[in-house]
C-alpha cells in the first residue's frame, strides 16, 4: 500500500506557481490564494492474496500457483511431568561420631549421608537442569569456630562437583548457629545414582569438618552433636533425564486455532488437491502406544463441527522408542498422509473450521521397564504430534474479499476540494469482482462506493498468464462526502472476487493483482500563510 497525501501531486504545481509569484513582485505577508484545475492521484495501492492471506504461509510452486502451507503443534504431550523433580525441603542431620575438645586446624572425620527423593513412579539416575534453585541452610550447635565443607559430589556443572565452603561461629543448642545461601541450577546436572553408582533417585551428600585454623581456641563437641543442613529444590526445571521413567497413561484433548494461523479466503473454496500431514515423532527413548480417538474441525461462530474422516488414522499405533547413541539421537516417526482419495479433506477444508480438536489416548511404556533402566528424554524434542497443511490456491470464489486501508496524510499547507472523484482499476485476476469504497473517519465508516463491477482480465494461451483489464468507476459526490474527504485520514477498499458460474475454479497466481488508482478531477484550493 501506498500513502500518498491528498497534497502531494499538487504541491509541485503549487510551489512552481509560488516561485513564480516570488520573482515578479515583492514578498507579501497576506495569505495567497489560488484555484488549480487538476488531475490529482489521492491514493494508489495494490490488491493481492497477501492481503487476505498472512505472506509467511504462502509460497508459489513451479507453476507459480499459490500455495497455502502451515505447520502447527497438534499435541502438547507434557512430558516434563514424568521427569518432574518438585518443589520439596529435605534435611540431613550429620551426626559427630566423636566429642571432646579440639584444637584449631584439626579435622573430624568425613560423614556421608544419603538422601532418597520422593519420586514415586520414577526412577531417575542422571538430570540437567534448565532451570531452578537449590537453596541450603547450615545449623550447628557446635561450640567452636568451624569451616565446613559440603559436598553433593553428584551434582555438577562443566564437570566440577559442587562443594559448600561455610565458615561456623560458635553455637549452642538454644542459640544455633545458621547460614543460608542458594545456588542457581541452570546447566547443573545431578546424579542420583548414589555413593556406589548402582542405585537411583538418591543424592549423595559429604560433610567434612575443620576446626579453623585460626580460631583464637579449641572446639568442644559434645556427644552426638549435629551438623544439620536443609536443602530446597525451588521450581527446577529438567531439560534432560535418564533413568526408568514409569509407565503412564494420558488422556488427551487438545485444541489448535487454524483462522488465526491459516486466515483462508472466506467464500466457497475448492480445494482438490490439498494434502493434510499428521505427524508422529518420538524421540524419547520410551516406547509409546497411541490412540487418536476423534479429529475435529469446529466453527467458533456456529458451533458447529466436522469430523475428519480417515480410517487408518484412528486405529491404535504402536511406536517404537528413539535410539541414542552419545549425543546423537534418531527418533521414531509415523505419518498419515490425508488427501481427497483417501479421506474427506476437501469437504473438511472447505467447511472453514476455525479449531482443530484432537483427542487421543497415550500410554508410555505400555510393556514396562524394557529397557533396564535406560529410558531417556530431551525435553526440548520428545513425543510430538504435528498436523501440517498444504493448500493449493484453485478457488471457486464467491465473496472472496480483498481489503485494505489508505491513509491520507494532512500537511502544512491547507488544501479544500471541490470536483469528482474517480477509481481506476487494473484486474489481473480472470475473475470479475466488484469494488466498495467508504471512508473512516472516527470509528464510523460512509460508503461512496457500493458493488461497483470490476471487468474480468482476459485468459492468454499460457497457464497462469492473463491480459489485465482496467475499469473507471465514477464516483457521486454530496457536499456531505465531500466535507469527508477533506476532513478525513483513511480510505476503505474492499474488492470481492466472484466466479462467473457454479463449479468454476480459478487458480490463483502470484502475480495476479489489482491495481488501483483514487483519482480527483477538480478544484484545489491551496493557502498558505497565516
Amino acid at each position: 500500500m501506498k500513502r500518498i497525501s491528498i497534497l502531494h501531486n499538487a504541491i509541485g504545481l503549487a510551489f512552481a506557481i509560488l516561485c513564480a509569484m516570488t520573482f515578479t513582485r515583492c514578498s507579501r505577508n497576506e495569505p495567497t490564494v489560488w484555484d488549480a484545475d487538476v488531475l490529482v492521484p489521492l491514493a494508489t495501492g495494490r490488491l493481492t492474496l497477501s492481503n487476505v492471506v498472512d505472506d509467511s504461509i504462502l509460497y508459489a510452486d513451479a507453476s507459480g500457483l499459490w500455495h497455502v502451507k502451515f505447520e502447527r503443534e497438534l499435541a502438547d504431550f507434557n512430558l516434563d511431568t514424568i521427569v518432574a523433580i518438585d518443589d520439596t525441603t529435605i534435611a540431613v542431620g550429620f551426626e559427630l561420631p566423636i566429642s571432646g575438645s579440639f584444637n584449631p586446624g584439626q579435622f573430624a572425620p568425613d560423614i556421608v549421608e544419603e538422601i532418597r527423593l520422593n519420586l514415586p513412579s520414577t526412577q531417575l539416575r542422571h538430570v540437567r537442569f534448565s532451570r531452578g534453585t537449590l537453596e541450603y541452610r547450615l545449623i550447628s550447635a557446635i561450640q567452636g569456630d568451624l569451616i565446613c565443607n559440603f559436598a553433593l559430589p553428584g551434582l555438577s556443572r562443566n564437570g566440577a562437583a559442587e562443594l559448600i565452603r561455610i565458615e561456623t561461629n560458635p553455637g549452642t543448642a538454644a542459640s544455633p548457629f545458621s547460614q543460608s545461601g542458594s545456588i542457581d541450577l541452570t546447566g547443573y546436572e545431578l546424579a542420583l545414582t548414589g555413593p556406589m553408582n548402582n542405585d537411583y533417585n538418591v543424592v549423595e551428600t559429604i560433610l567434612g569438618i575443620q576446626v579453623d585454623p585460626a580460631a583464637s581456641g579449641p572446639a568442644t563437641v559434645l556427644l552426638n552433636d549435629v551438623v544439620q543442613m536443609e536443602l530446597k529444590f525451588v521450581e527446577p526445571g529438567v531439560e534432560y533425564a535418564d533413568g526408568y521413567f514409569g509407565q503412564h497413561n494420558y488422556t488427551l484433548n487438545e485444541s489448535v486455532e487454524l483462522d488465526a494461523s491459516v486466515n483462508l479466503p472466506q467464500g466457497t473454496l475448492d480445494l482438490n488437491g490439498a494434502v493434510m500431514n499428521v505427524n508422529i515423532r518420538n524421540a524419547v527413548g520410551m516406547d509409546a502406544q497411541l490412540h487418536f480417538t476423534g479429529l475435529r474441525g469446529f466453527d467458533s461462530a456456529t458451533g458447529n463441527a466436522i469430523e475428519l474422516d480417515h480410517a487408518p488414522l484412528f486405529a491404535p499405533l504402536n511406536i517404537a522408542r528413539a535410539a541414542r547413541n552419545g549425543s546423537t539421537v534418531t527418533a521414531e516417526e509415523h505419518q498419515y498422509t490425508l488427501n481427497s482419495d483417501n479421506s474427506n479433506l476437501d469437504a473438511f477444508m472447505e467447511f472453514l473450521p476455525s479449531d482443530l480438536t484432537m483427542t487421543a489416548d497415550v500410554v508410555l511404556n505400555p510393556l514396562g521397564d524394557v529397557s533396564a533402566g535406560n529410558d531417556f528424554i530431551f525435553l526440548d524434542d520428545a513425543l510430538s504430534a504435528r498436523v501440517a497443511l498444504d493448500i493449493p490456491l484453485r478457488i471457486g470464489m464467491q465473496n472472496l474479499t480483498f481489503r485494505d486501508t489508505l491513509e491520507l496524510t494532512n500537511d502544512a499547507v491547507e488544501a479544500l476540494f471541490n470536483g469528482d472523484l474517480s477509481l481506476w482499476l487494473k484486474n489481473e485476476f480472470p475473475i470479475g469482482a466488484r469494488c466498495t469504497l467508504r471512508l473512516l473517519q472516527g470509528g464510523d465508516l460512509t460508503t461512496v462506493v457500493e458493488g461497483a463491477q470490476i471487468d474480468a482480465a482476459s485468459p492468454t494461451t499460457s497457464v497462469g498468464v492473463t491480459q489485465a483489464a482496467e475499469s473507471w468507476i465514477k464516483i457521486a459526490l454530496t457536499p456531505e462526502i465531500i466535507g469527508q474527504v477533506n476532513d478525513t485520514h483513511q480510505l476503505v477498499i474492499d474488492v470481492a472476487l466472484d466466479t462467473p458460474g457454479a463449479g468454476s475454479v480459478v487458480g490463483i497466481y502470484e502475480h495476479y493483482g489489482i491495481d488501483f488508482k483514487l483519482v480527483a478531477d477538480g478544484t484545489y484550493t491551496f493557502e498558505l500563510g497565516q
